[in-house]
């Protein structure tokens, strides 16, 4: 019964990348 700890673990996972490709997206706007 990890799948809960392990989705928590992906959703932070993609939360971070999500905020890398912001900021990936901003620089370039610029």
């Amino acid at each position: 019964m990890r799948s809960g700890l392990d989705l928590a673990g992906f959703n932070k996972l993609a939360d971070e990348l999500e905020d890398e490709a912001l900021l990936d997206a901003t620089r370039r706007a610029r």
